[in-house]
């Protein structure tokens, strides 16, 4: 299963796929770093259906 990082829209749906690794390190790096960049957007990390991390603005 791979990690995800993904940025949700308005409606509740991924409007953007920021990142798709095998590696959780890198995800998580990833993810630090779209939340610096869009901090104002809903931001989360997923392996399969799990949270690991979320940002809501």
């Amino acid at each position: 299963m791979q990690w995800h990082v993904d940025q949700w829209g308005e409606g509740g749906a991924i409007e953007r796929k920021l990142c798709i690794s095998a590696n959780p390190i890198l995800a998580l790096a990833a993810f630090d770093a779209a939340v610096k960049e869009w901090p104002d957007k809903q931001i989360t990390c997923r392996h399969g259906a799990r949270v690991l991390r979320e940002h809501k603005p």
